[in-house]
């Protein structure tokens, strides 16, 4: 992967961890995690996968990553990607 390739990575991931939405449910400290998430196994490609463990390192959520990666996606392509 050339470097272009990896700053670009870095971008996106930088603004996926700057997105921040918060549901309402989220907000309420009576609400359990196991109630607000649903757990499930996904397969990353391996350079996603490194990504995703440079961020964990450095202290990022995994779980707010891929929240708020999904949103995006989401966001971007509304209704043609479900």
């Amino acid at each position: 992967m050339g470097m272009d390739k990896l700053w670009e990575s870095k971008q996106k991931l930088d603004q996926i961890n700057q997105f921040t939405v918060i549901p309402a449910e989220s907000t309420l400290s009576s609400v359990k995690f196991e109630d607000r998430h649903k757990r499930i196994t996904i397969y990353l490609e391996r350079d996603v996968y490194v990504q995703l463990q440079i961020m964990r390192s450095r202290g990022y959520s995994q779980t707010r990553v891929i929240n708020n990666a999904l949103r995006l996606f989401w966001e971007e392509f509304g209704e043609d990607a479900i």
